[in-house]
C-alpha cells in the first residue's frame, strides 16, 4: 500500500482490498490542482526576475567597463602630469642657482661681463626648454 501511494501521483482512499473508496475520491487530491498552476507561475516569475537581474548585471559591467577605462586614462595623465612637474621644479632650482650665481658673482671678473654671460645662457636655455616642450 506504501508503495502504491509513493508511486501513484495523487494519493487515494482505498478500501481494505486496495480499491478506491469511491469514484469521486480516486480523483482528489491533498492539494488543490490550482497549486500546480500558482508553482508554474511562480517558477515564471522567478524566471524573469533572474532575466531582469542579469539585465542589471550586465548593464552595471559596462558602467565598470568604462569607469575602468576612464581611471587608466587618469592614471597615465597624472604620471605624464608628475613627470611634467619634476622637470618643472628641476628647471626652477636650476633658475635659482643662476640668480644666486648671478647675485654672488663667484667667479671675480667683472659684474657686467658675467652677468651677460649668465644671462645669454638663462636665454639660451629658455630657449632651448620652449623648443622641447613645443615638440
Amino acid at each position: 500500500m506504501a508503495r502504491i501511494e509513493a508511486v501513484e501521483p495523487f494519493p487515494f482512499r482505498r478500501r481494505r482490498n486496495g480499491a478506491p473508496d469511491s469514484y469521486s475520491d480516486a480523483f482528489s487530491s491533498r492539494e488543490p490542482v490550482s497549486t500546480s498552476l500558482e508553482s508554474a507561475l511562480e517558477i515564471e516569475s522567478f524566471k524573469a526576475e533572474i532575466a531582469r537581474l542579469e539585465d542589471v548585471a550586465t548593464a552595471y559591467r559596462a558602467v565598470f567597463e568604462r569607469e575602468r577605462e576612464r581611471a587608466d586614462r587618469l592614471a597615465v595623465e597624472l604620471q605624464q602630469a608628475t613627470a611634467e612637474t619634476m622637470a618643472a621644479n628641476a628647471w626652477a632650482a636650476r633658475l635659482e642657482d643662476e640668480v644666486t650665481a648671478l647675485r654672488s658673482d663667484r667667479r671675480g671678473g667683472s659684474i657686467a661681463g658675467h652677468a651677460a654671460r649668465r644671462l645669454g645662457h638663462l636665454a639660451a636655455a629658455i630657449v632651448k626648454a620652449d623648443r622641447a616642450a613645443s615638440r
